[in-house]
């Protein structure tokens, strides 16, 4: 029995989605996925896509892959969208989240019963990382501000974080992987015209801010928000990002044996990515 059924939609300024809805009752869990730097909703995911029906703790789960245009504007805008997306469907989803277009002028339902969450997961790779830690810093700082954090679903989301590029995104890397992909003729005029790109190259004012607002927030407010912690992976031969640290709100992050654009697609041989968003304890 197919236990997801997929549609797309557009419901943000910037943004568009594809939905991977649950068919079983008692959907209770709104996970989104944050694609990175040149990546898409659709290849970056597409094996957790594949795999999501068979496990069935993902049975109660709806995964939402969100894209946005990663190398054409500031992390800021993005995660201000993002924020916005996440507000959107998240406890309640409109009802159009579960319509799939079948013509130019009939839709069918994927389920018509009311759908209310109670937990959110972010899940984040490369790029998608810094997007996600930016929308949870500007949601907490609001939040605080207002008195709202008790009842703000951002402030209480799971972060979980591939390879994230929070301290810095390396160019010879890039140079080898497009080398490597015979892409060069591509990246290399994509990264010299791009501003994310330049938000996310080491020690930058961007990354240096994020990290000290994030930090400085948590150590004042760690148990009012627990978004600031968030679960990391790294991928033990990533030449992309400067690996190998964290926040010091964050609890101990994990190598995978995968490289930089690897570590988020799970197989059959290789499920630690689907076991990790999953919240599940990995030997390493």
């Amino acid at each position: 029995m197919t236990k997801h059924e997929g549609s797309s939609f557009d419901i943000a300024r910037g943004l568009s989605c594809r939905v991977y809805a649950t068919l079983v009752p008692g959907v209770d869990t709104a996970v989104i996925l944050v694609h990175g730097f040149h990546g898409d909703q659709e290849k970056t995911w597409r094996q957790f896509q594949r795999l999501i029906g068979q496990y069935e703790d993902f049975d109660s789960w709806d995964a939402y892959f969100v894209g946005y245009p990663s190398t054409r504007e500031q992390i800021a805008a993005t995660a201000y969208n993002l924020t916005r997306f996440i507000r959107r469907v998240y406890p309640r989803p409109p009802s159009e989240v579960f319509e799939r277009a079948v013509s130019n002028t009939s839709t069918i339902r994927l389920r018509d019963d009311v759908t209310e969450y109670t937990r959110l997961v972010l899940v984040g790779h490369s790029q998608g990382g810094a997007v996600i830690r930016k929308a949870v810093l500007e949601a907490a700082k609001e939040a605080l501000r207002a008195g709202s954090v008790e009842v703000d679903p951002i402030c209480h989301a799971e972060l979980v974080l591939f390879a994230p590029a929070l301290f810095g995104m390396f160019l010879s890397g890039w140079k080898g992987f497009a080398a490597a992909t015979s892409a060069w003729k591509v990246v290399g005029p994509v990264l010299s015209r791009s501003p994310s790109y330049k938000e996310l190259q080491p020690n930058s004012e961007f990354l240096t801010r994020l990290e000290n607002e994030t930090v400085q927030l948590a150590s004042d407010n760690h148990e009012k928000v627990a978004a600031f912690a968030a679960r990391i992976a790294w991928a033990a031969r990533d030449k992309i990002v400067q690996g190998g640290q964290r926040y010091q709100c964050d609890p101990e992050y994990i190598f995978l044996a995968e490289d930089h654009s690897g570590i988020c697609k799970p197989n059959s041989v290789f499920p630690d990515p689907v076991l990790f968003v999953l919240g599940q304890q990995l030997d390493y």
